[in-house]
Formats: C-alpha cells, sequence, structure tokens
C-alpha cells in the first residue's frame, strides 16, 4: 500500500489559495505526522488516516465560510453601490434639474406675461397722461356723469385694477419658483415693488404733515435725527386716526371747532414733548387753527400690499390648456362687479372726484398717481431692458409716455 507523503498531503493547503496560515501549518503537522505513523504499521496508519480525514473537513468548513463572507461582502458591496446610486440620481440630478427648470420656468413665465402686463401698462399709462393734461372732467362729482363720463371713470378703475391683477398673476405663478437668477428678472421685480409702493406708501406724506404743523407753531425739529422724526410722524397720524374714528368722520376738518381746537392741542404738545420745547399756548393754536386743520385733513385713499392682493385676485380667473394658468376678466364682467364688490370700491375711491389742479399736499393722491404713472413706465422700461421680446407698444409711444414722466413734477 502506497501511504500518502508530505507532498500529496500539500495538496490540500495549495488547492484553496484563501485557506488562512493556520489550516496550512495544521496540514504540515499532519503530514509530518503521517510519516512517522506509517512506520509503526496498520494502526498507526488508521490514526494518521482519522488525522487526515479530520483535517480535510476542518479545511472544506473554512473554505465554506470563506465563500460566504466573499458572497456576503460582495452583496454587501453591490448594496451600497445601489443606494449611492438612487441618491445620485433621485437627490443630486433631481435637485439640479428642478433648479434649472425654475430657471426656465420663471422665465418662460415672465415672456407668457410680458405682453398683456405692456398691454394694460400702456392703456393705465395714456389715462392717467390724459387726466393729468387737465381731462379728467369726468372724475368730478360737479360734472354731469352722462354714459360717455361713467364709461371714461370705470374703464380708468379698471385699466389699474386690470394691471394689479396682472402683477396679482405673476406672483402667483411664482410662489414655488426660485426668483434669484438675472438681472432681468430682478429689473421687473423691482419695478413691480416700485409700483406697489406708489398705491400703498403714505410715509413720506406724515413727514410731510409734521414739517407742516412744526412750522405752523414755529417748532424746530433740528434736533431730531431722521428715525426719530418718523416715529413721531406715525405718533402724530394715530392721535388724528384715534380722535376722527371715534366721531365717525373721515376728515378732521368736519369736527367742530372745540374739538379742533383740541385734536391741536394734542399733536402740538405731542411735538413739544419730543423736541423739550415749551408747549403752545392755546391762543396761537385758535389762531393757526385753519391752516393747521387743513394739513392734517388731506385725503388719501392708500391701496396697501394686501388689498392689492385682493383685488388682484378678484381681477383673475384660471384658464385651463394654456402655458399661463390667468387670465384677468373683461369689462363687461367687471361693470358687474362695480357696485357690489368692497375691494373694487377701494380703486374707484383713488380717483373720485380727484381734481388734479389742487395743491397736492391737500389731496395727497394727485401725487400718489404721479408716482403710480412713475413706476408704471418704470415696468415697461424694465421689460424693455430685460431682453424679453416683446412687440406690444411702438418705441416712439414708450419714448412719449417716458418723456411726459419726467416732466410730471412740473405739472
Amino acid at each position: 500500500m502506497n501511504r500518502p507523503g508530505l507532498r500529496e498531503l500539500e495538496k490540500y493547503s495549495w488547492s484553496a489559495p484563501n485557506i488562512s496560515l493556520e489550516l496550512t501549518g495544521l496540514s504540515w503537522s499532519f503530514a509530518g505526522f503521517g510519516e512517522v505513523a506509517a512506520g509503526v504499521g496498520g494502526r498507526g496508519y488508521r490514526a494518521w488516516a482519522a488525522l487526515q480525514l479530520s483535517s480535510d473537513r476542518y479545511i472544506a468548513k473554512k473554505l465554506r465560510k470563506d465563500m460566504i463572507f466573499d458572497k456576503l461582502l460582495s452583496a454587501l458591496i453591490g448594496a451600497l453601490v445601489a443606494v449611492i446610486s438612487i441618491f445620485i440620481k433621485d437627490h443630486l440630478i433631481v435637485k439640479a434639474s428642478e433648479k434649472r427648470k425654475n430657471k426656465q420656468s420663471k422665465l418662460i413665465t415672465f415672456k407668457l406675461y410680458a405682453n398683456p402686463i405692456i398691454r394694460a401698462t400702456e392703456t393705465l399709462c395714456w389715462r392717467l397722461k390724459e387726466i393729468f393734461e387737465q381731462r379728467g372732467a369726468f372724475l368730478l362729482e360737479g360734472n354731469p356723469r352722462n354714459t360717455f363720463f361713467q364709461y371714461k371713470y370705470i374703464s380708468t378703475i379698471y385699466r389699474l385694477s386690470v394691471l394689479i391683477g396682472w402683477i396679482r398673476a405673476v406672483y402667483r405663478e411664482f410662489a414655488y419658483i426660485d426668483t434669484s437668477e438675472s438681472k432681468g428678472n430682478r429689473l421687473i421685480e423691482n419695478a413691480f415693488m416700485e409700483f406697489q409702493k406708489a398705491l400703498a406708501d403714505g410715509q413720506h406724506l406724515e413727514l410731510s404733515i409734521l414739517i407742516e404743523l412744526a412750522s405752523c407753531w414755529k417748532i424746530s425739529l433740528k434736533s431730531l435725527s431722521k428715525e426719530e422724526k418718523a416715529k413721531l410722524a406715525v405718533k402724530l397720524e394715530n392721535i388724528v386716526y384715534n380722535i376722527i374714528k371715534d366721531s365717525k368722520i373721515i376728515l378732521a376738518s368736519k369736527l367742530s371747532d372745540e374739538e379742533q381746537v383740541d385734536l391741536l392741542q394734542k399733536l402740538s404738545d405731542t411735538i413739544c414733548n419730543e423736541v423739550h420745547c415749551t408747549e403752545i399756548e392755546q391762543k396761537v393754536i385758535k389762531e393757526s387753527q385753519n391752516t393747521a386743520i387743513r394739513e392734517i385733513s388731506r385725503i388719501e385713499t392708500w391701496i396697501y400690499r394686501d388689498w392689492q392682493n385682493a383685488i388682484g385676485d378678484v381681477m383673475l380667473v384660471k384658464i385651463e390648456n394654456s402655458p399661463r394658468r390667468y387670465d384677468v376678466i373683461g369689462y363687461g364682467e367687471f361693470e358687474e362687479l362695480f357696485e357690489k364688490n368692497k375691494w373694487i370700491k377701494k380703486v374707484s375711491k383713488l380717483f373720485d372726484n380727484l381734481n388734479v389742479e389742487i395743491d397736492d399736499r391737500m389731496d395727497a393722491r394727485v401725487g400718489q398717481l404721479k408716482r403710480v404713472y412713475k413706476a408704471a413706465v418704470g415696468i415697461m422700461e424694465a421689460f424693455n431692458d430685460s431682453n424679453i421680446n416683446q412687440e406690444t407698444i411702438p418705441e416712439n409711444s414708450l419714448n412719449k409716455l417716458t418723456k411726459f414722466a419726467n416732466e410730471l413734477d412740473a405739472i
């Protein structure tokens, strides 16, 4: 019988490259033992064979474990690669794609709304220009409200409401779109904000009233900073508002003589307290009563930003199967809303009995509409400068409207 030698036993260690050094050493030990055992006869050989079989089983068991480990490791690596691929595909790539889509969507939306906005802006500017050129008799209550005058009056309100509506439509479209891209986009948005500010902001008027009252009572405001003047102006406005509200009137000029003097005394005391000067005597208050009351009885019709949003919502209708989501209501439907909708009435108050020949310090609406006109021209110029193609207003028309905007302050 041929007994297995050392080299024959070594094949167990070489047949499995992944086997550990521990097993290789064991194989060598068993091989050496086999050589010794073979020399003592069959009984020794059987002992050696048993050890050899045990060694084979041990090696096979280790091989199976290594194979299982390799499979698990491969599966783990595969799963990790899959997770990373999904993250890149579903998060990073999608996010980058959405950002590009947002930029494209905003530019596309501006282009979609450019023409109707510019048309609405142009028609409003021509009507305001007509009013400022002393052709706004249709706004005055003293004149007969014939069919033509009634149309001109309502259509003026409609034109302003339409532009408010289109701007509202753009902002509703932009609700979920990134708004911080191109210079052209910023130009248009800034123009929109200037228009909204012209309708809503009366801070300059509050300060003007403070200055006029201080001048009337010869109170110096030099000790106050710009911020302190602004706060004091608001404080005076609140005093006036609370008194006329309690009296259920609109203007301070509707108060009785005694109530007017009491109101003016409170206003003068408030100013003196802020600048730390001696309070004004009631005799002086009465002497300047008419002038001071006139200053605080200015007609104001501010259309605040939330009101503008509400007006815009009234003017909009949703449309289907169109690149644009919104359109504005027609003039016929607007006429039906005119008499019954409270938001439309807030626009009409801006034009009711408006006389542009009156000193605009007494009727704040005159100055307000001048700023609205300039801001509207600014919207057309912003679209014109933003490289968004549009052909809705001829260049000579835009030049005429721009030229008039520069001349408004002299009117």
